[in-house]
């Protein structure tokens, strides 16, 4: 929808450009062009983030590929090592063990970012014929998960959507964290 609107603006606008007297065309000639400019700005940005969302690679070339490409470009953009092992899976999980995975892997790598001050960041994927599994640990600053579980009332976005998402699947979400001692999330989604 988002998308819709965006392109029916563009429509609009261009439209009154070509309705306008010349010489209203002319006075407002700069805030057509900007508004326009806007609007290309804005339309760039909602595809990046709807690439970011889901890539496309995820379709095309699987789970495995797409956390390699995410753990690169984890590194690039925060300084922090940032490693993916495990098996590249030979055959493809379903499209939405695919997305949760990478959704989770997505938020995960994003909270290591942001608080865990760490060296390295380590993300690991296995596959069994009864399940999918991902691990994603840092060696940085962690935190009292006591704390955090004191929250309840008021949790973090980012822990309680990542928890959504394997409930979603009925899968399992399990965060190990000591202040000092970095912080691993395990995500296990079912396949059977």
């Amino acid at each position: 929808q988002v998308g819709q609107n965006l392109s029916a603006l563009n429509l609009n606008l261009h439209s009154i450009r070509r309705e306008l007297p010349d010489e209203l065309r002319r006075s407002l000639h700069g805030r057509l062009n900007d508004s326009l400019m806007l609007l290309d700005e804005t339309v760039a940005r909602v595809r990046s983030v709807m690439g970011s969302l889901r890539p496309p690679m995820l379709d095309e070339y699987g789970l495995y590929a797409t956390l390699r490409w995410l753990a690169h470009e984890t590194a690039q953009r925060s300084g922090i090592a940032c490693t993916l092992s495990g098996m590249e899976l030979t055959v493809r999980l379903p499209g939405d063990v695919e997305a949760t995975l990478l959704r989770i892997a997505q938020e995960a790598l994003m909270n290591a970012v942001k608080y865990s001050k760490a060296s390295e960041i380590r993300i690991v994927v296995t596959a069994t014929q009864e399940h999918a599994e991902m691990e994603i640990a840092d060696d940085g600053v962690g935190f009292c998960l006591s704390d955090q579980n004191a929250r309840v009332a008021k949790p973090t976005w980012g822990l309680l959507t990542m928890r959504e998402r394997a409930d979603s699947l009925r899968g399992k979400l399990s965060i190990e964290s000591t202040t000092g001692g970095g912080t691993r999330v395990v995500a296990q989604i079912p396949l059977a």
